[in-house]
């Protein structure tokens, strides 16, 4: 009895077979990473469009869209296996626009009342027509461009998305210190509001400072949420998985106590408040350490580092600790002199910054000594660069703020929101000043962070 061979149509391989049943699931991670890094873009560039007193253009959110969505809808396509690449560029546009439906909703409401409803329909069909467009877009070129070389990794995804994620929270550490310069703290003395406010109610500037530093938080809520979801989806491992945990966790506490210090109008929660945040900002810094490929030996192929990089880390390992102690100590008094006007805790935040500074310093000029051939050696190298970097912007922040603000106790009183209309005005040039100088603490404080986390890995045996 014979057989009828088969047609070579109908022959396909088990790699061709794989990846049609892998595509779907393969394309989410790049996808849901590319989207939620458009909105951080988008929602940054809306904040600074409707910023009030600001000269914006007011078409820059919408140039941030057009640039940003089909570059990242390319990138995330690029990995997409079975030919799906137009699909992953769509489905990196819902991500987004779904996102950015929370900041456009501000401009509907206020549409909705101007102009009715048909009005809105058509400024959301039109958002979502242009989103869809563009993220199709940024698919086909990646089509165009063919399959990259190397294969897909989801680790490398679940990497990238660790990193949005602190991305995320840097928009809310800046406007969270622009709350504390400007007194606008209570602004808005709802705890919880809608996230949707119109924008007709958001034109005095404090009010608009709160309502988006709460927006902003819940942004970070959402995307740490987002980061346990696909680390257990992936099943990244206990240990990653317990951190992505850890990180949400803390985002929830964080969130809790702003809206207490909110109900309770308390300067000691708000001071607790803002040490939180960055310490929360830290965790999920280290969290996205322990989520990058290099970590692994087997990532990366290496069974041992090189001997100069070990020393590096083992000598750098010890100083980049105490340097991160010396920051988080900085970042106690540094708090307490903003929210409690404590003259002494404003004395010792002065008087502690040049150790911390020269710890700082010193940790990096060691991670320096790291050879530079190998992957790890190039990082240590990198943050001692960067910790050197920005421990002397921030001393000279430090000297600014301190000429800007003086060496008084007294600060100016927080108005509530009933009594903004006799509220003083708002100093912007100390303003700008502070909340760079903060901002910048907590960009330090990450590169410390960084700095034990890697030091201490490369020094292992």
């Amino acid at each position: 009895m014979t057989t009828t061979p088969a047609t070579p149509t109908s022959i396909r391989t088990p790699q061709e077979t794989a990846d049609r049943s892998i595509a779907l699931p393969a394309i989410t991670l790049p996808a849901v990473t590319a989207g939620f890094a458009t909105t951080v873009l988008v929602w940054v560039a809306w904040w600074f469009v409707h910023l009030p007193a600001m000269s914006t253009p007011d078409w820059l959110a919408e140039f941030v869209l057009v640039m940003a969505l089909p570059v990242a809808a390319l990138l995330a396509a690029r990995d997409a296996p079975g030919g799906r690449h137009i699909l992953a560029g769509l489905l990196t546009a819902a991500v987004s626009t779904v996102l950015d439906l929370v900041v456009l909703g501000a401009a509907a409401v206020d549409r909705s009342s101007d102009a009715g409803a048909a009005s809105v329909a058509q400024l959301l069909g039109g958002f979502l027509l242009l989103s869809a467009v563009l993220g199709a877009g940024g698919g086909l070129a990646a089509k165009l461009a063919g399959p990259r070389r190397m294969p897909l990794d989801g680790t490398r995804w679940l990497g990238r998305f660790a990193v949005v994620a602190c991305l995320s929270f840097l928009p809310l550490i800046v406007v969270g210190g622009a709350v504390t310069s400007t007194e606008s703290g209570m602004a808005v003395d709802e705890p919880a509001v809608s996230l949707i406010m119109p924008l007709s109610t958001m034109e005095e500037p404090r009010v608009y400072l709160e309502h988006t530093h709460r927006l902003f938080g819940s942004l970070v809520g959402l995307t740490t949420l987002t980061w346990l979801g696909l680390a257990i989806w992936r099943r990244a491992g206990r240990a990653p998985i317990t951190i992505a945990a850890v990180v949400f966790g803390l985002v929830c506490v964080q969130g809790l106590l702003g809206a207490f210090r909110v109900a309770e109008n308390s300067p000691w929660i708000a001071a607790l408040h803002g040490v939180f945040g960055q310490l929360v900002f830290a965790t999920a810094v280290f969290g996205a350490a322990r989520f990058s490929p290099l970590w692994s030996d087997d990532d990366h192929g290496e069974t041992s580092w090189p001997e100069a990089t070990r020393r590096a880390g083992g000598r750098a390992a010890f100083l980049a600790a105490l340097a991160l102690g010396a920051l988080a100590f900085q970042l106690l008094t540094g708090s307490m002199s903003r929210h409690l006007a404590s003259g002494h805790a404003a004395i010792t935040h002065v008087v502690f910054a040049f150790g911390a500074a020269m710890l700082v310093t010193l940790a990096g000029a060691t991670m320096l000594s790291a050879e530079r051939f190998s992957r790890i050696g190039t990082v240590l190298r990198q943050l001692g660069r960067g910790m050197i970097a920005v421990v002397v912007i921030q001393v000279a922040l430090g000297l600014f703020a301190l000429v800007a603000v003086g060496g008084g106790d007294a600060v100016r009183p927080i108005p509530l929101e009933s009594e903004l209309g006799q509220a003083h005005a708002i100093e912007v040039g100390e303003a700008l000043v502070t909340t760079a100088h903060q901002s910048n603490g907590a960009l330090l404080l990450a590169l410390a962070t960084l700095s034990v986390a890697w030091t201490r890995h490369a020094a292992r045996d």
